[in-house]
């Protein structure tokens, strides 16, 4: 209950306010440490941080701690305000991407995180909408772990939020409120299963909440020093599924919402700077490239391909059919095309899918029997038909 009422505490108007920018250096660099405790788990994971702002661009450098095999694996995410690179470092000759058509890296929540505190204002204030993607997926589907990058692309929440009043107006505080449908992650983002949660949540429950303090003026620049994300939802109950395996999803959601994720942010520095933010960002050596840039047949397709020293610009990889220099190999078909997300399509992955009409079937079976009966009896009247016995 108590997310409930800080949203309702928070108000209910979607903040829609634009952004603005503020005379003297085009830009602002913070460091710090996001600390992520896993409640579920029972695990806290640290993050180091560097973040550089100029205009719509972005920038997340990040050490993270927590990787098994990788104790200090270096993760570099970056946007342009319409695609986002996500770069994960393993070896100075290889690297692993992720290139998608929305801007938040929400899979990692982590960068979700540092994105909303330090990275969202552009992205917010340019919204028409307050129907918008989580900034963190995380036990946000049916309490799962997801870390899927198509489910980051595919959920979308109804979302209220307040901008600081001077710039860039990140916002002071940010809430996102579950339906109440069932969401799972499936390989197409995410599947609404057909149920809504048991009372009282069926109607819906805040399960996003985020808290920014600490403004300071940094040449004009007003920027939080720390910030609190916390993720709410119900728990699987895995004792009773033990107990009764004909329990349903539905069964097993039935307990009370807890916060099952928080994430915190802590600046360390904070300063206005006069740079650039090369986008796409440099690389060395080879990358294995994951493209959600792409659809089809309004669904998210994924295209696989490899580069040496460098990331393709979108326009590359649409004339790639044509042009193959650069990179060994690009799978496309025709029916893969450039995604634009749409406003409309907002919820066309969360709505049951619909069942074909089964009287076409059912109809042609009793026709088909009906058509071997006659045969069968043909020569006789309707009476012996029917009696199934004939006259002599």
């Amino acid at each position: 209950m108590f997310p409930v009422l800080v949203a309702l505490w928070m108000g209910m108007e979607p903040a829609l306010a634009m952004g603005a920018v503020p005379t003297g250096l085009p830009g602002y660099r913070v460091r710090g440490v996001a600390l992520a405790h896993d409640i579920a788990a029972e695990r806290e994971s640290p993050y180091d941080f560097e973040v550089l702002v100029v205009s719509n661009r972005w920038r997340i450098d990040a050490i993270a701690h927590h990787i098994i095999n990788a104790p200090r694996l270096k993760i570099t995410a970056a946007s342009d305000g319409e695609c986002l690179y996500h770069l994960m470092h393993h070896h100075p000759e290889f690297t692993s991407v992720e290139v998608t058509p929305l801007p938040i890296p929400n899979w990692d929540h982590w960068l979700g995180t540092i994105w909303l505190t330090y990275c969202s204002a552009a992205y917010l204030a340019s919204q028409k909408t307050n129907w918008l993607p989580l900034p963190v997926i995380m036990y946000a589907l049916a309490g799962q772990p997801t870390i899927d990058v198509i489910a980051g692309l595919a959920v979308r929440q109804e979302t209220y939020w307040r901008p600081h009043r001077e710039p860039p107006g990140l916002p002071e505080w940010f809430v996102s409120l579950c339906p109440g449908e069932i969401l799972v992650a499936s390989t197409y983002g995410a599947e609404w299963i057909g149920e809504r949660y048991l009372p009282p949540y069926e109607e819906g429950f805040t399960n996003i909440l985020f808290r920014a303090d600490s403004f300071r003026d940094i040449s004009g620049w007003h920027l939080p020093r720390e910030a609190v994300l916390e993720v709410w939802s119900t728990e699987l109950q895995i004792e009773e599924f033990r107990k009764n395996r004909r329990k349903t999803l539905r069964d097993l959601l039935g307990g009370p919402i807890r916060r099952r994720l928080i994430v915190t942010i802590r600046a360390s520095s904070m300063e206005a700077v006069n740079a650039d933010i090369q986008f796409p960002p440099a690389l060395s050596g080879g990358s294995s490239v994951k493209d959600w840039r792409w659809e089809n047949d309004q669904v998210l397709a994924m295209v696989r391909h490899w580069f040496t020293n460098r990331l393709p610009s979108r326009a590359e990889l649409l004339a790639s059919e044509r042009k193959r220099e650069g990179y060994d190999y690009v799978r496309f078909t025709n029916v893969i095309r450039p995604f634009t997300p749409l406003p409309s399509r907002s919820r066309q992955n969360v709505e049951p899918a619909s069942e074909a009409p089964r009287w076409p079937w059912i109809a042609a079976v009793v026709l088909a029997g009906l058509v071997v009966w006659v045969w069968k009896t043909r020569g006789s009247t309707l009476y012996e038909r029917l009696s199934g016995s004939k006259q002599s």
